[in-house]
């Protein structure tokens, strides 16, 4: 009897899911804060401002130690990268629920965006970039859903989770999760390269020529060259710094965005279940607005995808800047700021 052959699933997509994964508990565990936002401020009778220094200080400190982890990752691989990172940020979140003062917090969270550079888009940008070449911009957005899926699962969760055990277990039992579900995960499933499993990027076979040598995949007759530029080549040219900058202020915006979205709508009167429930939709509306840039990064050019993103996120926060205290106004804002995460999409 003839069986119906299932063709085997390209490898490449379970370092999707890996990276996913990866992402769900690290940047959804980071984007947590905010549910925590206020407990701190009662706990350590702290103003807003010294309790929001955190994240700038984290902020800057992770853009000044991306060249150096960029570095260690090119030399030793992003799986590694990723799994001491993971291994340092489970250990952050633990040394949070024993938190004493606020120079601790401080402290606590330089570590953090070390474990976050480690763990993020620069190695899963890198890693998803050796296995995919066609469908790259695709499978980055599958692997960055994750941040959405984690602020999606997790706000909600650590909310729970205070309001039956406190913040302090809270945040220890964010450490574990971070351990016990990621680490296995990059352990048995992560591969730096497809060369190390015998693969090419996408899936496709090596095709041999008629002299014995080995051509070029078939997207590659097709595809448009890319010219590779070296980190000294790369900061002598402006495009290099005005990219930068935009994402420096794209990822702040987004940053405190998420920080200050529970205690900004608890201020407004709602309650702090609420206040995360409609940040956790925000996440949702992200994910969805990641996978249509996720296509249109494919089939046109990411400049104009970027414009795209940048003029949706910057309507969004406008509304909020302007609202008023009603729920229907923050729900305009939340609508308009959904496509946040979208900008990690294109590659």
């Amino acid at each position: 009897m003839n069986l119906m052959r299932v063709p085997k699933v390209f490898y490449g997509w379970w370092i999707v899911l890996t990276a996913f994964i990866t992402m769900v508990l690290s940047i959804g565990s980071y984007f947590s804060f905010g549910v925590f936002f206020k407990e701190l401020l009662k706990e350590f009778s702290l103003s807003r401002a010294e309790l929001s220094a955190v994240q700038s200080i984290q902020g800057v400190l992770a853009i000044l130690i991306i060249p150096l982890i960029g570095r260690w990752i090119d030399s030793y691989g992003p799986r590694r990268a990723m799994m001491i990172g993971m291994v340092l940020l489970g250990i952050c979140f633990i040394l949070l629920s024993r938190l004493n003062a606020l120079w601790q917090l401080y402290i606590i969270y330089v570590f953090i965006a070390v474990g976050l550079v480690a763990t993020g888009p620069l190695p899963i940008s890198k890693v998803i970039s050796c296995w995919f070449d066609r469908r790259r911009g695709m499978a980055l957005s599958f692997a960055f859903l994750g941040t959405e899926f984690g602020g999606f699962l997790l706000v909600p969760l650590s909310n729970h989770l205070i309001s039956q055990f406190g913040w302090r277990i809270s945040y220890f039992i964010l450490g574990l999760l971070i351990w016990v579900i990621t680490l296995p995960a990059l352990n048995w499933l992560m591969k730096d390269s497809p060369e190390e499993m015998g693969l090419q990027p996408d899936g496709e076979k090596q095709l041999v020529g008629i002299e014995g040598g080995t051509n070029p995949p078939p997207s590659a007759l097709f595809s448009v060259t890319e010219r590779s530029f070296s980190p000294s080549e790369a900061i002598r040219t402006i495009n290099f710094w005005l990219f930068s900058f935009a994402f420096f202020l794209l990822g702040m915006g987004i940053v405190f965005l998420f920080s200050h979205m529970v205690p900004f709508l608890t201020d407004k009167g709602l309650t702090a279940k609420t206040a995360a429930f409609i940040l956790s939709l925000l996440f949702g509306f992200s994910a969805v607005g990641k996978i249509g840039m996720g296509f249109i990064s494919d089939k046109y050019d990411t400049r104009y995808t970027m414009i795209l993103i940048c003029l949706i996120i910057s309507t969004g926060m406008l509304i909020l800047w302007t609202m008023e205290s009603s729920p229907r106004s923050t729900n305009g804002a939340k609508l308009g700021s959904s496509n946040s995460h979208s900008g990690q999409a294109p590659s």
